[in-house]
């Protein structure tokens, strides 16, 4: 079976109190508009709704739809065809529109609506404007632009439009009465069936009573166990959209060949319904949508109902608008938006982004001299690739480990002193034959008294030659390992008194400034070995 293409394609409104030349998409079988409280959600859907009638009578007739009117006969015909409550397939503007004829004057209200049938209106387009109702009356209404005979301004398909007028409180109504049902089996059946389904109540006997007041009226579905007066809102919401639904079954039924479909407009469909079987609704509405070639439209704050119509499964069959005050007087509708952005917005929490890091290579080191050095020696701009390791680990470790074949030690970039024999793809060794500790000891010990270095030669009293090494001139040689010792705890002395200046790199820049052919061996090496890990890793290279 061909599948129902909808009815309306899309609404475009080019002014109409806070909306401004605003385009909204309509889905096949499921449109949701969503937004914050004072954002015309409802005046969009009463927009959609508005200029439908199957009814060849004028819509406006004040006693159509009256509940307080009961219909005793239903009129044979397709256009005439009553809904189970016995109402028309109308949208009435009174129920959807209040115009402030003091500020809103003829004319200041214009769209049109795109429409699946190019034989309507002007090759599909049909187009509606805000007029005086009557020469004598102040009253606006909408009509077809340009038109004038009576029944020009309506399309003709059945529809039906539940405002939230149907969730009003049974209790709180007034002169209730139990109207004989007039169902088929078969129909009592749906309606319980579906009823028990989207609430998710439990396998019992149910009974359908028919309730109208002076102010609604609606089918209740409900267990033999309890009185159909004492049911919750939720079960008198979920009672009008299944007796909607059926109407429009029931009409399908009678009238294949003239039943083209139908659309049902739902204000906040979500209204007193907990948040599990909202879902369970909207899933029976796609359903319901394709069984009975309807084209369903509803407005809604839950974030379960905006969930659920936006899941990937739904989506060439939804359409989603997300209406947004863009100022004070203008009001935009946003088709290109995800569930959380529409849940940030809805509950004031803004997303917080977070950049992903990016991926560095690490470096591992002897010391944190060696590192001081590596400093010195690269440029900032290397330096930002490289995520440096603070922990000391001895070159043998550091080699052990990329000789077993280690992961994080073959993949990143191990730095060792210029005295090690150590070699590899990811290895490089710093310059200069001792470790950095020795390696200054050495070059600073080797430079004059009066060298521009030291402080002291320019402002007495200030870092010099001898308070560098009036406590470490020369390293014992006794005890193993006692030299290292003694170039670690001088180069310490010297750090941590910064004498070196705040950063530490004085001294190993002033080595580079002396030793450029050694530094520039260091930089071309340590270009070659970080591009063979950056292959490695699929990061860019320098």
């Amino acid at each position: 079976m061909k599948q129902f293409p909808g009815i309306i394609e899309k609404i475009h409104i080019a002014r109409f109190r806070k909306f401004n030349d605003l385009t909204v998409k309509c889905g096949r079988k499921l449109t949701v508009i969503a937004g914050q409280n004072g954002t015309q959600k409802t005046t969009l859907l009463g927009l959609l709704a508005h200029p439908f009638s199957m009814s060849k009578e004028n819509p406006e007739d004040e006693r159509q739809n009256d509940t307080s009117v009961p219909v005793e006969i239903q009129e044979n015909g397709f256009n005439n065809f009553k809904t189970i409550q016995g109402y028309n397939f109308v949208s009435k503007f009174a129920s959807k529109f209040k115009f402030d004829t003091s500020t809103e004057k003829p004319k200041e209200h214009e769209y049109s609506l795109y429409m699946v049938d190019k034989e309507i209106g002007d090759h599909g387009v049909f187009t509606l404007e805000s007029m005086p109702r009557d020469k004598k009356s102040h009253k606006l209404r909408l009509w077809k632009k340009g038109a004038r005979a009576a029944g020009d301004g309506y399309m003709h398909y059945p529809v039906i439009y539940l405002s939230l007028k149907r969730v009003s409180p049974i209790g709180e109504e007034q002169k209730i009465s139990n109207i004989p049902l007039l169902l088929s089996e078969e129909e009592q059946n749906f309606l319980k069936t579906n009823y028990a389904e989207i609430l998710s109540l439990p396998s019992e006997p149910y009974e359908t009573n028919q309730l109208k007041s002076s102010n609604k009226s609606t089918l209740i579905s409900h267990p033999t166990t309890y009185s159909a007066l004492t049911v919750s809102a939720g079960q008198d919401n979920v009672g009008s959209i299944l007796t909607a639904v059926l109407s429009f079954k029931r009409l399908k039924e009678k009238f294949p060949n003239e039943y083209k479909g139908g659309m049902l407009f739902i204000d906040e469909v979500e209204s007193t319904l907990y948040p599990a079987s909202q879902e369970n609704l909207i899933k029976k509405l796609f359903k319901f949508a394709k069984d009975f070639q309807l084209q369903i439209f509803c407005t809604t704050h839950s974030p379960a109902v905006i969930d659920m119509s936006m899941k990937p499964e739904y989506k060439n069959d939804c359409s989603f608008v997300y209406l947004k005050a863009e100022s004070m007087s203008n009001i935009i509708g946003e088709e290109d938006i995800t569930p959380e952005q529409i849940h940030a917005h809805l509950s004031l929490k803004p997303i917080i982004v977070e950049h992903p890091k990016i991926k560095k290579i690490r470096v591992y080191t002897e010391d944190a001299e060696a590192r001081l050095f590596m400093k010195a020696l690269l440029p900032g701009k290397y330096i930002k690739l490289l995520d440096i390791v603070r922990v000391n680990v001895g070159a043998n470790e550091l080699f052990d480990l990329k000789e077993r074949r280690i992961k994080e030690f073959t993949d990143n970039l191990i730095v060792l002193d210029g005295d090690q024999p150590k070699t590899g793809r990811n290895i490089i060794l710093l310059p200069g034959p001792f470790g950095p500790d020795k390696l200054l000891h050495e070059f600073l010990k080797g430079l004059s008294m009066n060298d521009p270095f030291w402080p002291d030669v320019k402002n007495t009293g200030s870092y010099s030659y001898q308070v560098c090494f009036r406590n470490y001139r020369e390293p014992p040689s006794t005890a193993k390992g006692q030299p290292r010792d003694f170039y670690k705890k001088w180069f310490k002395e010297q750090y941590d008194n910064q004498w070196w200046d705040k950063n530490g790199l004085k001294a190993f820049n002033y080595w580079i400034s002396k030793n450029k052919k050694d530094a520039e061996i260091f930089l071309q090496k340590f270009v070659t070995v970080y591009n063979y890990l950056a292959r490695k890793n699929k990061l860019p290279q320098i």
